[in-house]
């Protein structure tokens, strides 16, 4: 595993019809690149998290950061706690691939 040297925003995204959540993380901040976000979910090959946005069809204004952390293992740990953490409060959370890698390029 790559441990890179920077920031890693954790992030949700509210499904519109169950409010059901995604949770991942990226390697920039989430502010103003909420669409670019929504559009490499759909995009994703993971299958579980394509049916989940295409039937959602979560919109920009449900993508929230979580928090910030220093580094990739951090990030790991982060978005098991946070699924974790939504589950034991009766949310349904996605178990989707991780697709924060595709941000490299904004």
């Amino acid at each position: 595993m790559m441990v890179r040297a920077t920031c890693c925003c954790i992030y949700g995204v509210c499904g519109t019809r169950d409010y059901s959540l995604f949770i991942d993380y990226v390697y920039k901040s989430i502010p103003a690149h909420e669409m670019y976000l929504l559009q490499q979910i759909e995009l994703c090959p993971d299958q579980i998290l394509h049916a989940w946005k295409i039937s959602q069809n979560p919109q920009v204004s449900e993508v929230f950061e979580i928090e910030v952390v220093s580094s990739e293992e951090d990030a790991e740990e982060a978005v098991l706690f946070w699924k974790a953490y939504f589950s034991s409060l009766g949310e349904t959370v996605i178990d989707g691939r991780h697709v924060g890698d595709t941000f490299s390029r904004f």
